[in-house]
Parts: C-alpha cells; structure tokens; sequence
C-alpha cells in the first residue's frame, strides 16, 4: 500500500533527523569548545556534567524539532499521509531528541579535540543510524539493537492512532538507552 511506504519513509526520515541531531550536536559542540579552550569555564561552573550534557541536547532537540514537525505536517496535508496524531506524539518526540545525546557528549568528552570529535561522530552516524533502516516497516535482526529503529516504530504507530503495548516497550526501551547513554556519558573520566 503505498500510503503505508510513504508513511515508513516519512517517519524514518523524522526519526533519522532527530536522532542524529540528538548525537551530532552534543559531540561536536564539546569538541568545539575544547578547541575554543571554552570546555574549562564549562567545566569549572557549579552545574553537573549530566545537566550540561542535557542542555546541549535540548538546544539540539529544538533547533530540530521544527524541520521534524513540518515534515509530518507537509506529509499529511500534500501527500495524503494518514495522519490521526495521539498525545504520544510529543512524548516519542522528546524520547528521540535525546535518545543519543549521552552517545555523542560521550565522544565530544574523551576526545582530545574537535577534529576528533567532528570525525567520530561522523564515523558513528551511519553506523548507528542508516544500518538499522528506519525507513521500514518490520525491521530484522540486528536492527532491533538501534534506537532509530524504535523512535520510527513510535513515530508511526502515535501518528496513526495505534497506540499498542508494543509501543509503549518501545518508549522504555528508548527511555532505558537514553538513561544508560546519559549515565555512562555523565560518570567522571577515569
């Protein structure tokens, strides 16, 4: 059914977006700051890691936000997307926007400047983000493994109105890489 295709490809695009701006954004901001010599006042402010960490997402996860929410709206309107929007719909938004910020602060961390950083994140982006295809609709094997594969999932089943208990394990286990991503990202260097 191609309104089934079209709604695969929009929320695997959507779920491609947020999530990449989710790791990018994070990563290379810090590796910026280093090479700025700016990460030391960061650091030496009385706010923790894990908030810094949750800021930088946050400025990520809006600057992306718009782009993601015209998308679905352009593909309801001018391509017939069926669309029927449930009030999880900002709940999956906001799980994907951080699903991966612990990821990318943890490689703008431990790296030792922005170049490393801008290139480990660029490295890792495919890896983590075209292997899992969130663009279809019953993804296989290793797929399962990624959160890009679930935050599509999510997204189609909030857009369509079919709110499932699958859906809701898909939002914890969101939820549950999100927390392991931010603590591992957050825990002091050793």
């Amino acid at each position: 059914m191609p309104g089934d295709r079209l709604l695969c490809v929009i929320t695997g695009s959507v779920a491609q977006g947020l999530c990449t701006a989710a790791m990018l954004s994070p990563g290379q901001d810090i590796g910026m700051m280093k090479d700025a010599r700016t990460f030391e006042y960061y650091a030496s402010l009385p706010i923790s890691k894990l908030n810094f960490i949750l800021a930088l997402a946050t400025r990520a996860m809006i600057l992306a936000l718009p782009s993601s929410l015209m998308l679905l709206a352009a593909g309801s309107l001018f391509l017939g997307l069926p669309a029927r929007p449930s009030p999880l719909l900002a709940l999956v938004l906001i799980c994907a926007g951080y699903s991966l910020a612990g990821l990318g602060a943890f490689v703008g961390s431990f790296s030792p400047d922005g170049r490393v950083a801008r290139w480990t994140t660029q490295l890792v982006s495919p890896v983590l983000l075209k292997h899992p295809r969130p663009y279809s609709a019953a993804p296989a094997g290793s797929c399962r493994f990624f959160p890009a594969t679930y935050v599509a999932s999510s997204l189609r089943a909030s857009l369509l109105g079919q709110v499932s208990a699958a859906t809701w394990m898909e939002l914890a286990g969101l939820a549950g890489w999100t927390v392991v991503t931010l603590w591992i990202a957050s825990s002091p260097r050793p």
